[in-house]
């Protein structure tokens, strides 16, 4: 039995090796995919936003505090992204596929 359980963790160990020998070949890492993302509140300075982020096949939510610089940044990267890809659709919660929104400047009414 204890040479069986030896031998039992030898192939898991080895099965763990070959796993991160992929993932370090790999030259492209997989992102995390997110489900739900929230902006929670400013922070009491106000140089932060504490956003709640819930992956996929997980239910904790996780918070994060970050600095308004970081999402000003990621707005630009977002138009950038935009403005290089005008015909893109996404499919929405009806199947059906409709164009990406315009990540122009907030208006008056917003």
């Amino acid at each position: 039995m204890k040479r069986r359980r030896s031998s039992e963790r030898q192939s898991n160990g080895a099965a763990r090796l070959r796993f991160l020998r992929q993932e370090t070949m790999s030259d492209e890492v997989q992102p995390l995919r997110v489900v739900a993302l929230r902006a929670d509140c400013y922070s009491a300075d106000r140089e932060n936003v504490v956003i709640s982020l819930r992956m996929k096949y997980s239910m904790a939510e996780r918070k994060y505090s970050v600095p308004l610089e970081c999402l000003r940044d990621l707005v630009v990267d977002l138009r950038r992204l935009s403005s290089a890809t005008p015909d893109v659709l996404t499919e929405n919660t009806h199947g059906e596929k409709e164009p990406l929104l315009p990540l122009g400047l907030p208006t008056a009414a917003e």
